[in-house]
């Protein structure tokens, strides 16, 4: 899995932070939801298209580094 930030510079009470999120399988496709959490909270569920989802993070309130935890479909929800 492989999850990418953007944009690069965050503005507290104003950018929502946007996470790409992809996973590969050779040969298999990937498909299912990712969920990203924080603090135990659940802040967004996307559904993989094509191996691919965009999470849209709420706004942060505070200055700092935010650690959100992306967790993607079990190896059962790989099909050939």
């Amino acid at each position: 899995m492989t999850v990418t930030v953007a944009p690069h510079v965050i503005r507290t009470r104003t950018t929502r932070p946007r996470l790409g999120v992809t996973l590969e399988a050779p040969g298999l496709g990937v498909t299912g939801y990712v969920v990203a959490r924080q603090d135990g909270s659940i802040l967004d569920v996307e559904r993989l298209d094509d191996g691919h989802a965009t999470i849209l993070l709420p706004t942060y309130e505070h200055e700092g580094q935010e650690t959100v935890v992306v967790t993607g479909p079990a190896a059962s929800r790989l099909s050939p």
